[in-house]
């Protein structure tokens, strides 16, 4: 019982220290303008989009209900957005082994039901 209660406070104690979410609109309004100042490597696009994510996560519903509030914020986010590309490139060979594999065995499917039927 012990074990498990002290896996459980060090698991949130991680979980809460790796998770760094702005308290204010004004905090991650710096950070955005902070951010669009820097230099845009692949370890910061991470880092922004990552960071983003947990204040938009954590205030959508107040920005749904006052999105007037946070006009400033959301332009100096876009234009964040568009300063740390994403690669989003997918590669199509990745799959292509499962392809043939998938193949492969609709092959022997469909060769089992003719014997079956004859």
């Amino acid at each position: 019982m012990y074990k498990k209660g002290f896996f459980l406070l060090c698991f949130s104690f991680i979980c809460s220290a790796s998770a760094q979410v702005p308290e204010t609109l004004e905090e991650y309004h710096q950070y955005v303008e902070e951010a669009l100042e820097a230099d845009a490597d692949s370890d910061k696009t991470a880092e922004f989009y990552k960071y983003s994510f947990g204040y938009w996560m954590a205030n959508k519903v107040d920005y749904n209900d006052h999105p007037d509030k946070y006009k400033d914020t959301m332009s100096l986010y876009h234009k964040a957005q568009e300063k740390f590309i994403r690669n989003r490139e997918i590669k199509i060979d990745r799959f292509e082994k499962k392809l043939k594999i998938i193949a492969v065995l609709m092959r022997v499917i469909s060769y089992q039901k003719i014997q079956f039927y004859l």
